[in-house]
This record gives C-alpha cells, structure tokens and sequence, in this order.
C-alpha cells in the first residue's frame, strides 16, 4: 500500500525530470532526481503514518477505564493471552449503536473500539463472542494492510494527496466495498473457535440486527474494520447478518 502511494509520484518525478533534460540538458537532470526523491519521501512518510490516533481521535472514542470498563478488559485480556495476540488498547465511544472497529498498523500496536451501545446490550459471553472476532482478525495478519490502505486514502492531505489521487480509487474499493461476504463467516467462524461457544456469538449478532449499527461518525472508508457495515445504508459486500447468524446455526 506504501509503494503504491508513492507511484504518482515517481511518474510525477520522471516527466519533470524529462522536462528539465529537454530545458537544460544534462544539468537538468540532477535538480530532476532531487525533486523526484523528495516528493517520493513525502509521499511515503504520509503513507507509513499510523492512522489509529487519528481515527480515534475522529471518534471522540475515550480509552477504556478499570472504573467503567472492567469488564471489557477483562475479557479481552483473556481473550488475548488465549488468541496469541498481544493485548490491544481498548477504546470506547459513546454512541447509542452497537458496533466495534478494530485498528492497527503492527502486532503490537493494535487498537480495539467498541461503542457504549454494544457495552449496554451484549452479555458477558456474548461480549466475549465479538471481542473474540476482533482477536482473530489481528491474528490472521492483514489488518496492517488495510488499515495502511485508510491512512493512504483519508490521511493525506494537501499537495500529497493531489499526486496519490490517480490511485485512489483503487484503495477506495478494497475499503469501501468491505470484506468478502465469505470473509465475514470465516471469522465468524473462527472467533467461535477460539471461544468454543457458538451461542454467544450467534445471540451477539441477533442483538445487533435487531439494534442500530450505525455510527455516524464513522468514515465509510473504513467499513471494512467494523464487526458490523457502519454505514446507514448497510454498504454493499458484507454478508447480512441473518446469513452471518445461519452459517453459526449449522455448526
């Protein structure tokens, strides 16, 4: 995803570069390379920025405390030593719907967000059921991509974004379009595995299909990141959560 931010660029660097032969020769050349060397730094630097801080932040989501939150870290700190994963910081928004985002560019810097909805609603062991998704997803070791690819397409801004621009659109439909529908049951599937107990997640996405999942403060770019499609409209790609509940069903 870094390479492919900074390609603009160097096609960007190579016609000026040309231009700068054609004007002065040789000694166009030299000014041509400099140019094109910082605009590709410039373009990676952006590009390698972690943008958890800065979605959170979008979020207005708090860290989790010990006095509120006790049971969510407890969980997840089961959870995590179970999973083989190291401990994610854990976030919370305060919003009515009920959903979860999980973000992180390495294994060790793995940020988990739940709403206040999902808190309120879900059971200890349906709670347990969706923090175990989140813990397969950071161990099945593509979350550093995508959300590179969410840094690359919301984070840049200025003279930087205009040069990565011809590649957005790429990068806009692997995140907007979400997961495969299978990729859905998949971790499902697997988050089930880790906690041996299909029931809580299955009654976890009843609640949630019978509830709001939608935050309005979520950028659609990264829908793909959340337990549940955040957008109103339910976006396009995922697999409903009555399919999602079904394939549980039959285990």
């Amino acid at each position: 995803m870094i390479v492919l931010a900074a390609v603009p660029s160097v096609a960007l660097g190579v016609i000026l570069t040309a231009i700068l032969i054609v004007l002065f020769g040789v000694y166009g050349l030299l000014p041509g390379l400099a140019v094109t060397l910082a605009t590709v730094m410039l373009a990676v630097s952006r590009a390698a920025v972690d943008p958890s801080a800065r979605v959170i932040d979008e979020l207005d989501a708090r860290p989790a405390e010990p006095s509120g939150g006790a049971r969510l870290l407890n969980v997840m700190e089961a959870l995590s030593a179970t999973g083989g994963v190291v401990q994610p910081a854990l976030h919370v928004i305060d919003d009515p719907a009920a959903n979860l985002l999980v973000l992180g560019v390495s294994d060790r810097g793995t940020h988990v967000i739940v709403t206040s909805g999902l808190l309120d609603q879900l059971e200890r062991v349906e709670l347990e059921a969706v923090l175990a998704r989140a813990v397969t997803l950071i161990r099945r070791g593509d979350l550093p991509a995508t959300t590179t690819a969410l840094q690359v397409l919301t984070g840049t801004r200025g003279g930087t974004a205009m040069l990565i621009r011809p590649v957005v659109g790429v990068l806009r439909s692997r995140l907007s379009q979400g997961v495969a529908a299978d990729d859905d049951v998949l971790l499902d599937r697997d988050a089930v595995a880790l906690t041996r107990y299909p029931p809580g997640l299955i009654g976890a996405l009843g609640k949630l299909s019978a509830s709001s999942t939608t935050v309005e403060s979520a950028d659609a770019a990264g829908a793909s990141l959340w337990l549940v499609d955040p957008r109103a409209d339910g976006g396009v790609g995922r697999a409903p959560l009555a399919d999602r509940i079904d394939a549980l069903e039959l285990l």
